[in-house]
C-alpha cells in the first residue's frame, strides 16, 4: 500500500508538472497570438489610413483585434481572430475593388486627356486650310533632327500673288 501512495504522488507530481508545462505553453502561444495581433492591427490602421471609404470597417476590425489581445482562453481567441480574419478579409476585398475602379476611372481620364492632348497638337501643328505642317512643327521637327544627328531636307516655296489667295481663304 505504501507503493501504492508513492507511485500516486509520484503521478499526480509528473501530472501537475506536466499541467504547469503545458500551461506555460499554451501562454507562452497566447502571446505570440497577442503579439501577431498586434502586428496586424498596426498593418490594418496603416491600410485603413491610407483607404478613406473602407476606414470604418478596418476600425471595427482593428478595435476587435485590440480587445483578443485582452483574452486568456486560447479558445475565445482563436474564434475571435477567426471572425476578425473574415472581416478584414471582406474589407481587404472591398479596398481591392474599390481601389481596381479607382484605377480604371483614372485610366479612362488619361485615355481622354490623351485624346484631347493629341488633337490639340494636331491643331497646333497642322495648318488648318492645308493640312500641312505648320511653322511650329517644322521648326520642332528640325530641332529634333539637329539634336539627334539626323539628316533632314526643308523645301521653301514661294508662289506669285499667293498672298491674294492666301487672304481669301
Amino acid at each position: 500500500s505504501e507503493a501504492v501512495l508513492r507511485a500516486q504522488t509520484q503521478t499526480e507530481q509528473q501530472i501537475n508538472a506536466w499541467s504547469h508545462s503545458a500551461k506555460e505553453h499554451v501562454t507562452a502561444c497566447t502571446e505570440e497570438v497577442k503579439d501577431l495581433l498586434l502586428l496586424l492591427t498596426n498593418t490594418a490602421s496603416a491600410v485603413s489610413t491610407a483607404s478613406g471609404s473602407q476606414e470604418r470597417q478596418l476600425t471595427v476590425v482593428m478595435s476587435r483585434l485590440r480587445e483578443i489581445q485582452t483574452l486568456d482562453d486560447i479558445r475565445e481567441v482563436r474564434r475571435a481572430v477567426g471572425d476578425s480574419v473574415v472581416q478584414l478579409t471582406e474589407s481587404i476585398a472591398s479596398m481591392v475593388t474599390a481601389q481596381a475602379d479607382l484605377v480604371s476611372n483614372l485610366r479612362s481620364q488619361i485615355v481622354g486627356y490623351e485624346t484631347k492632348l493629341q488633337a490639340a497638337n494636331t491643331l497646333v501643328s497642322r495648318d488648318p486650310l492645308t493640312g500641312l505642317a505648320s511653322r511650329r512643327a517644322t521648326e520642332t521637327r528640325v530641332l529634333w533632327s539637329l539634336e539627334n544627328r539626323q539628316p533632314f531636307c526643308v523645301v521653301m516655296l514661294d508662289l506669285d500673288n499667293f498672298k491674294m489667295v492666301n487672304d481669301i481663304w
